[in-house]
């Protein structure tokens, strides 16, 4: 795993929140170096990373950390962050709902931070050279424009509008589990009509390839989340949750693999995705492929997974050294079981691992070299 995760507020909190997309140009080029392209089974994806400013906590009432870039560097509006927003520890009310808001004040607030953004008339046409100029924007009272627009996987973006001297800058925001995500631009079009089009194309042809990466979240606030707000990634769509008696039932969907665990809904969870070719259909999908759990048990906790591997993957070091484990280690549980719209085999592992947590506000990790049985009941098609 490579988000970074603390312990505050008695809840664990991710680092940095992320978006996968797919591989810039000039990163395409050197991953097409490593590997040979007869390798490349599907479409590589990287994730982009935002880190969360911890310390907002300690100058804001609400319960609630940001993310966004470095508030402290020197930022020009034309570079603004592309990716900001909120995660909400604990809910703000009797539901998740609020913690869902976003409202213009509070996002230009995120987007300016401390230092403002740096705004230089270099950019703007019929400015003598001697009356070029550098200045901070530290406030925008500005009502933006708000509209609704939808990517091609049906999820509706909420596009807000601000009018800056000779920009538009845009934010596109959604919801997610404990908050809200945004994606920002600046533009230089000021026509109505073909600002209405860039936007158009940047939804169809830039967003529809993003989705959430997976951090952890509260199992209240992602169930309530993935029963109103379906679509919003194409790998949290193949999944069902609901309760057993005391035991959480999790289905992946196009896999046909149920999971039953002791759970409480103050436990955290994520849905492990990855990208597969089902049989007869050229282009491979999106598909929910594992489930990690963060366990409460008194005062500690345990990182539990629910691992597998389609052999159409290149084989991972970390399932290499798994597979290892497993052969030695009995608290580690494998199975395996055929995927039919696949056409292939699928091997399973399912384990725990400790988590320590050093003290308050400090990393924490999972102790790798203790394994710990995890009591997950797999049921296979």
């Amino acid at each position: 795993d490579s988000m970074s995760y603390t312990y505050r507020q008695k809840e664990v909190i991710p680092m940095q929140i992320g978006l996968h997309a797919p591989l810039g140009h000039r990163t395409l080029k050197e991953y097409v170096k490593r590997l040979k392209q007869s390798e490349m089974s599907m479409p590589p994806y990287e994730t982009v990373v935002q880190q969360l400013d911890l310390d907002l906590i300690q100058k804001n009432s609400k319960p609630q950390f940001v993310y966004h870039v470095n508030t402290n560097a020197q930022r020009m509006l034309t570079f603004i962050p592309e990716l900001m927003g909120t995660f909400v520890p604990k809910q703000l009310s009797e539901s998740w709902d609020d913690a869902r808001q976003f409202k213009p004040d509070q996002v230009m607030k995120i987007i300016l931070g401390e230092e403002g953004l740096t705004y230089t008339t270099y950019t703007v046409p019929f400015v003598r050279p001697k009356s070029q100029k550098e200045f901070k924007i530290k406030e925008i009272s500005t009502t933006p424009e708000i509209r609704k627009i939808s990517d091609r996987l049906n999820r509706e973006w909420t596009l807000m509008n601000w009018k800056i001297l000779d920009q538009t800058l845009e934010v596109y925001c959604l919801p997610t589990p404990q908050g809200f995500l945004c994606v920002n631009r600046a533009s230089f079009l000021r026509d109505p009509h073909v600002l209405e089009i860039s936007q158009r194309n940047f939804v169809d042809y830039f967003l529809s390839e993003y989705f959430v990466h997976t951090p952890f979240w509260r199992l209240d606030a992602f169930r309530d989340y993935l029963q109103k707000v379906p679509n919003v990634s194409p790998v949290w769509s193949d999944v069902d949750m609901e309760w057993q008696t005391r035991n959480l039932k999790i289905t992946l969907k196009t896999l046909g693999v149920s999971i039953e665990v002791p759970a409480t809904k103050s436990d955290m969870f994520r849905i492990v995705g990855g990208m597969t070719k089902l049989l007869n259909q050229e282009q491979p999908i999106w598909m929910a492929f594992g489930v990690d759990h963060i366990v409460k048990t008194g005062g500690k906790l345990k990182w539990c997974t629910v691992a597998m591997e389609p052999p159409d993957q290149p084989e991972h070091p970390s399932m290499k050294e798994l597979q290892k484990t497993a052969k030695t280690e009995k608290a580690i549980k494998a199975a395996k079981f055929s995927f039919k719209q696949g056409g292939y085999d699928i091997k399973t592992w399912s384990y725990c691992n400790p988590i320590e947590i050093k003290a308050k506000n400090k990393t924490v990790l999972p102790k790798y070299t203790t394994v710990l049985p995890y009591a997950a009941n797999l049921k296979f098609p």
